[in-house]
């Protein structure tokens, strides 16, 4: 009894330590894309010229319309 309680209680463990390491995994590649993702939008950003970003906001504004 106690070799097939401690096979199971082994089995377990094992499978525990599979699973946090797929997490561990998993939560560094999530990291790195959100890492190079913001880079590349942080440096679209710099790049645009300040009126772009101001079309970019309010597209449609015509020269009428007052900011609310």
């Amino acid at each position: 009894m106690a070799s097939w309680f401690t096979s199971a209680i082994q089995s377990v463990r094992d499978k525990s330590i599979d699973a946090l390491d797929f997490v561990r995994r998993d939560l560094t590649e999530f990291t790195t894309t959100v890492k190079s993702d913001t880079e590349s939008y942080l440096n679209k950003i710099k790049s645009q010229d300040v009126g772009d970003l101001v079309l970019a906001i309010a597209p449609y504004r015509t020269s009428e319309q007052k900011w609310s």
